[in-house]
């Protein structure tokens, strides 16, 4: 059993009388992956902030390494790489500069800077950029950057807030081969905060937040398997007739754009139903009973778009 990269206890914290964490406790295993979801305002950029020692909480703590937050928080920044939402490189410099640069305030000795910012290049396919000036290069390249620059002094934890937004498909699975590459070699441990279910369904644990408490922490495959595999998605021509239906229909737990869960996972009963009420009956164009999804789960643990006459 592996240990825990960060331990967090039981964190509290507000902003102007809005609570934005009650309470959350949680462990990081070392070498993990673990994505941590929630809509705006669920208290994820708080909690992050917290983890990496830019906000002090009003209650509880956070360990890293046997550094508290509370009490060292520069021990705890030292042992932590993070890739901020928001571009963070000094265009003006050279990819090996902006490394180099990197690897200096945080300390890295001189003799081994030039070797971590070689390989720190090669593992994000950049090495034939290295005096390129980051202004130049693409986004995709920048955020590759990025990431090389955040584990350039060798962290025990990256954390990645939401590094892949705005970026093609070529470009998101070129920075996960190289997350993923860097893991297997380092084993160092992700945190990473998106809005992508895709991303977060190949993390070893999602940790879901909803108005500043922690709803659930478990694997993907766990927290599918708590929606139900029984749920039918009855999807009709546009948002207008699927609200119409919705209120007509029996067992509507939910609704998205055009697009209906119903509870009641009996397909000939709601076909049945559907029969007996042509109006409805013309506007599906499909009804079928898929394996519950992340998201599905998602919004099952926050409570959000549950009831028929709400929409995405």
């Amino acid at each position: 059993m592996r240990g825990a990269a960060i331990a967090v206890r039981e964190l509290r914290h507000t902003y102007a009388g809005v609570t934005a964490l009650e309470g959350v406790t949680l462990d990081l295993p070392a070498g993990g992956f673990t994505a941590l979801l929630g809509r705006n305002g669920a208290g994820k950029t708080t909690l992050v902030h917290a983890i990496c020692a830019l906000v002090r909480p009003a209650g509880g703590d956070v360990i890293v390494g046997g550094a508290s937050t509370a009490d060292s928080p520069r021990a705890v920044r030292g042992q932590l790489g993070i890739v901020f939402q928001d571009p963070a490189l000094d265009a003006r410099l050279t990819a090996r500069e902006n490394l180099d640069f990197h690897a200096r305030l945080y300390g890295v000795p001189r003799r081994e800077r030039r070797a971590r910012v070689r390989d720190a290049l090669a593992t994000v396919g950049l090495a034939d950029r290295a005096y390129a000036r980051a202004g130049t290069l693409s986004r995709g390249l920048k955020r590759r950057l990025e990431i090389a620059r955040a584990f350039t002094h060798a962290p025990r934890v990256l954390v990645l807030d939401e590094p892949t937004t705005g970026l093609d498909v070529q470009s998101r699975h070129r920075i996960w081969a190289c997350l993923d590459a860097l893991r297997a070699r380092t084993g160092v441990t992700l945190l990473l905060t998106t809005h992508r279910m895709d991303e977060s369904g190949d993390a070893d644990r999602v940790a879901v937040l909803d108005r500043g408490r922690l709803c659930a922490l478990d694997t993907p495959d766990a927290l599918r398997a708590r929606s139900g595999g029984g749920a039918l998605r009855l999807t009709l021509t546009d948002a207008d007739t699927a609200a119409e239906a919705a209120a007509r229909l029996p067992g509507v737990s939910r609704r998205s754009g055009a697009t209906l869960w119903l509870a009641d996972g009996d397909r000939e009963a709601v076909r049945a139903a559907l029969l007996r009420d042509p109006a409805v009956w013309q506007g599906v164009t499909s009804l079928d009973t898929g394996a519950p999804s992340l998201e599905d789960a998602f919004l099952d643990l926050t409570g959000h778009e549950t009831g028929a006459a709400q929409d995405a």
